[in-house]
């Protein structure tokens, strides 16, 4: 009786261990699963369903979508040894996550990633670009018109489908802009960011043009809403935008956030006033 004990809790110990080395092998495991460590604002679909708001320990499976409203965010856990932050207005699918690593698309917006030694491979990629790390530290941004810039502040980065660069070093950027051309620049220790006002900051048009200049490539937001305008700074960080403006007083904000997530704001009060100047009939006094 007790040998046959023996032979069932034996049986039951195999079963076990070959259960844990199926899910090690073939990523069923928690060590391959993206989680939620934190967000805010945040909302998922698995197969194209709606799951509503996330928050801490969310498993987020293969197909997933994750996306981040304004003034959202999302950190996301992969294992013990990656990690990915989704900035405000992002969105993000998960493709794959097993042993051979995680992918995910990154559809709009800026995710910053971890990646230590000892990790599987994570890789973003946007439009049959991508970008891979095994050890690094890295943005990715995409705009809506389909440019991308990618930074390494740490570790070196494979990169696929950007033109003739296949390697990206350390605290350098890289940016994509028209059919098949890039830009590799090295990445300031500042974020610059200096804004040409108006000189009139009261006007009867219904918009109003800013100018300025900041890091190449960053993306500069203006107003904030629905109606927010976004452009991407050119090589040398030169941008312009026009802005509408509301009747009264208009307090217009601008937020820069460059490919290495660092951010800057400045605001400006703009008033719009339409009412027609009052002309005062004079008395006119015939005879005399």
């Amino acid at each position: 009786m007790r040998q046959q004990l023996q032979l069932l809790l034996l049986i039951a110990l195999v079963i076990a261990l070959g259960a844990a080395g199926y899910r090690i092998l073939f990523g069923s495991g928690p060590g391959y699963e993206l989680v939620v460590v934190s967000a805010a604002g945040a909302t998922a679909e698995v197969g194209g369903r709606s799951v509503g708001e996330i928050g801490p320990g969310t498993t987020l499976p293969v197909d997933s979508r994750v996306q981040t409203g304004e003034d959202g965010q999302a950190r996301l856990r992969y294992g013990d040894n990656a990690e990915l932050l989704m900035a405000e207005l992002s969105s993000i699918q998960v493709v794959s996550a097993d042993p051979t690593g995680l992918r995910v698309e990154l559809e709009s917006g800026t995710v910053s990633a971890r990646v230590r030694q000892g990790a599987a491979p994570l890789n973003i990629s946007n439009r049959g670009r991508s970008v891979g790390a095994t050890d690094a530290d890295f943005t990715v941004m995409v705009g809506s018109s389909g440019p991308l810039s990618v930074a390494s502040q740490r570790g070196k980065l494979s990169l696929i489908g950007m033109g003739d660069q296949s390697i990206l070093e350390p605290n350098t950027s890289l940016h994509t802009h028209g059919a098949d051309r890039t830009a590799v620049l090295p990445i300031t220790e500042s974020l610059l960011f200096e804004v040409e006002w108006p000189e009139e900051t009261k006007t009867r048009e219904s918009t109003v043009e800013v100018a300025g200049t900041t890091d190449p490539y960053a993306t500069v937001t203006l107003g904030s809403g629905p109606d927010a305008v976004r452009v991407r700074a050119d090589r040398d960080g030169r941008f312009r935008a026009t802005v509408p403006l509301i009747e009264g007083d208009n307090d217009i904000e601008l937020r820069v956030r460059d490919v290495s997530g660092r951010k800057a704001t400045k605001r400006q009060a703009l008033s719009r006033d339409t009412t027609a100047p009052t002309i005062e009939a004079a008395e006119v006094v015939w005879g005399q």
